[in-house]
């Protein structure tokens, strides 16, 4: 008996050495990174499911590092047409998800606590912008993966935005930054394909076109401070209503106040760096005499309950469902965040509560028109955290968003279904065309002018498709022009003064100095002062912190090197 069981026994395992040899011979050559593997990379010496045109079905988590974003949301991002299409060319379905706090607190608390998404889209203005500094220090931790072996196997359409339409400064020292040492961690985005491409995004404030055409005011008109306040007491004494009949409110902001600084543009000079020029010296924003008279400005209207306290710093959410019903009679954005917002909730009911662009309102030293860099010298960003479990996957997802079907895609939606070709440009059918101006939410729920626009690096839609949203290059968008006219751009090339700063020898120290959250904190701590006084007590509290820790020390150091001919040309 025991004989006959030891001679089962040898049988048995026989049987298994030989299906585990089978088995061993299906997978052998074949070596793919693990999950959570941070190397990036597939070896392989027999063909991929790529090559034998089958796609491995891949779900990755996306985190759109942007509050208001979820305006361009769907409310289903892997079960629409669009993300359909996607998985069928990569097998790739991307689970989105948005924020609604700031983008610089969620970095921190994503980095910190290691619970990190697929892929990221975030802020990434360059020199010491927090988002920047945050995502930066990640890379140098080795929290971010690097791209440079995924896009050169992976991301031939992803090739070209790493050096078209970017600033020479931004490029080599923020995408670049020597510290990564050759090393790409971020993909940079919305920078324009062309010269043809460079977009004005109508950036100022707007107001509820009912309401101005009510009190007979002309919109060019508002083109002081004192007009601004005026209009707003005109706004509370005269007893306009949201869509449910409460009281507008005369102004406010989008979540977490985005972008109340719309309001106070004749108190600042048209600078995107941290250094305001004043009598022949740079001085730190934050000690520009002009930001008193901005904190007693803005303490003026929230004093009089012209200004929405909470808009500060409410969430996205709280923003969102203002707006909606035209509860803000005044706010600052960019054209193209109002309009699609709106087109989907409060202009589907009451188109007659358009809002319009008012101005301009001067920069303090009487300009009107804003400096732009036809080369963007800051974008958002993609980037791969560390913990991506499948980075392959990632850049294939992306590269093929960004191919011309992609683009495309995203855009347009499926090629005879919502658009067809005419004369080598995609035009909406009609039928679709009608849909998407009497509710743009309808095709952005289907995925087409969705999120998965903001994952395209290059914007060619001028040069190559002729118009920025469907049906404008047979009927422009006369509200879009009107606000392009409002916000003249003057175009300036070049270096900047933060490819100066770079170089300071205590960068490292006076970079958390002057950190624009904290800066943030003090001038509002100072709008919700008992006194003018009092509130200017707490801005001198806050500039005696920076001149303790070194603060004039910075100033007279770029002051010194910004006079040498060799930055005579440098933008500031």
């Amino acid at each position: 008996m025991k004989k006959k069981f030891r001679q089962l026994t040898g049988l048995l395992l026989i049987m298994i050495f030989l299906v585990s040899s089978l088995a061993g011979c299906q997978t052998k050559g074949s070596k793919t990174s693990k999950e959570g593997d941070n190397s990036g990379q597939t070896q392989s010496d027999t063909a991929t499911p790529a090559d034998t045109g089958k796609k491995e079905d891949v779900t990755l988590k996306f985190l759109m590092c942007w509050n208001g974003a979820s305006s361009s949301g769907m409310s289903d991002s892997v079960n629409n047409i669009v993300a359909q299409k996607i998985k069928e060319a990569t097998g790739v379905s991307l689970e989105i998800e948005y924020i609604t706090t700031s983008e610089v607190e969620r970095l921190n608390l994503m980095f910190a606590s290691g619970n990190m998404p697929d892929i990221v889209n975030a802020p990434y203005w360059g020199g010491t912008s927090a988002e920047t500094v945050v995502i930066k220090k990640a890379a140098k931790e080795g929290l971010l993966l690097d791209l440079n072996p995924l896009i050169e196997k992976y991301g031939e359409n992803l090739k070209p935005a790493l050096t078209t339409g970017i600033a020479v400064g931004y490029k080599e020292n923020d995408v670049n930054d020597p510290e990564f040492e050759g090393k790409q961690y971020v993909l940079p985005q919305q920078a324009p394909a062309t010269n043809e491409d460079v977009l004005n995004w109508g950036g100022g404030l707007y107001c509820r076109k009912d309401i101005l055409d009510a009190l007979n005011i002309d919109p060019a008109s508002i083109n002081s401070a004192d007009a601004l306040y005026d209009l707003m007491k005109k706004i509370k004494e005269g007893g306009f209503k949201d869509i449910n009949g409460k009281e507008v409110i005369p102004a406010g902001a989008w979540g977490d106040g985005w972008d109340y600084v719309e309001f106070w543009r004749p108190f600042r000079q048209d600078r995107r760096e941290e250094f305001d020029y004043i009598d022949g010296k740079f001085v730190y924003r934050a000690n520009n005499p002009a930001v008193d008279d901005r904190v007693l400005y803005m303490r003026k209207l929230i004093s009089e309950g012209l200004f929405d306290p909470e808009c500060l710093r409410q969430s996205d959410t709280q923003g969102k469902e203002k707006m909606a019903t035209g509860r803000v009679a005044i706010v600052g954005n960019h054209y193209f965040h109002i309009s699609e917002f709106m087109s989907s909730t409060l202009y589907k009911t009451n188109p007659e509560m358009q809002y319009i662009a008012i101005g301009p309102l001067p920069w303090s030293d009487g300009k009107t028109t804003v400096v732009e860099m036809p080369d963007r010298n800051g974008t958002p960003v993609m980037f791969l955290p560390s913990t991506c479990k499948n980075p392959e996957a990632a850049i294939k997802v992306l590269n093929y968003i960004n191919s011309d079907e992609g683009q495309l895609l995203a855009y347009y939606g499926v090629e005879g279904e919502q658009y067809e070709m005419v004369d080598g440009k995609p035009r909406m059918k009609q039928e679709w065309l009608d849909k998407y101006k009497a509710n743009a939410k309808d095709l952005q729920d289907m995925g087409i002018r969705s999120t998965f626009t903001d994952m395209i690096c290059l914007d060619k839609r001028l040069s190559a498709y002729g118009e920025l949203q469907p049906g404008d290059a047979d009927k422009p968008d006369v509200w879009y022009e009107q606000a392009k006219s409002v916000r003249q751009i003057e175009f300036l090339s070049g270096y900047t003064i933060k490819d100066v700063t770079k170089n300071y020898p205590k960068k490292e120290e006076i970079s958390s100095l002057i950190d624009w959250n904290a800066y943030r904190d003090a001038t509002e701590r100072a709008y919700f002062a008992d006194s003018d006084e009092e509130a200017l007590k707490i801005l001198e509290q806050f500039r005696q912190q920076l001149r303790d820790g070194g603060v004039t020390e910075y100033e007279e150091w770029v002051t010194k090197e910004m006079q040498k001919p060799e930055y005579a040309d440098y933008i500031y």
